[in-house]
């Protein structure tokens, strides 16, 4: 199972497995740092506040760990867009200042092929504060997907998720910076595999394969994320 550096590249991947995953990510439990914030004000709080609607259980990420307990989510593929985009639709109207119906919404527009709406919500639910859409934007923006490639604002939307304690864009922050910063890019990636996420960890097993790392270990990782059934290390394993 060890990531043969001839074969996918470790960027290939990556890619295969944002399109795979529809950016519905942040795969693994946050801990997020909402400084300034007082409880109730937090996103994560707003979106938990709003009740179960159908958008949660036709919309929801299965890697959005501020998405309701009881709502295991929906695989990107899987989505029935146009039911979605109506249920996400009513919710966003009777519930606007809850992220998370807006960030659903984005999903359901993205599984429409209607980027540019999707966009727009992932942009609203962002600037709420809400980390799941951060770390969307700023893998839209570092790879190209169905905007301009824009290296320096992905990294920008990519630091305010890293703030608020994301695992997914802790673990992506750590690639975009592998070829400026080795070592810094490596601390990322054990940090984002040391929350438990699978994605973290499937990216920390790519770059020590390609690195020459312990086999033992690469196997360990690739095998525990593939038993949660992350998108990227099924493609390698």
């Amino acid at each position: 199972m060890v990531f043969a550096q001839g074969g996918f590249t470790m960027r290939y991947v990556t890619r295969l497995a944002c399109i795979a995953i529809g950016l519905g990510l942040a795969l693994g439990a946050s801990q997020p740092a909402f400084a300034g914030m007082s409880s109730d004000d937090r996103p994560d709080q707003l979106s938990r506040q709003a009740p179960e609607t159908e958008c949660d259980r036709l919309a929801a990420s299965p890697y959005d760990p501020d998405r309701l307990i009881g709502i295991a989510g929906v695989e990107y593929n899987l989505l029935d867009g146009g039911a979605a985009k109506s249920a996400c639709e009513r919710a966003v109207a009777e519930y606007p200042d809850a992220p998370r119906f807006i960030y659903q919404a984005g999903r359901a527009a993205l599984a429409q092929n209607d980027t540019a709406t999707a966009l727009e919500m992932y942009r609203k639910a962002a600037g709420m504060g809400y980390a799941p859409a951060m770390t969307g934007l700023c893998i839209v923006y570092n790879e190209g997907l169905g905007v301009p490639a824009d290296a320096d604002l992905g990294n920008s939307w990519c630091a305010k998720a890293v703030a608020l304690g994301n695992p997914v864009a802790i673990a992506f922050s750590g690639f975009y910076l592998m070829q400026a910063d080795a070592g810094r890019a490596s601390e990322r990636l054990e940090e984002s595999a040391a929350t438990g996420s699978p994605i973290g960890m499937t990216m920390l097993a790519l770059y020590l394969s390609a690195a020459n790392g312990d086999p033992h270990r690469v196997n360990d990782l690739l095998q525990r994320a593939a038993d949660a059934n992350c998108p990227m290390a099924l493609l390698v394993v």
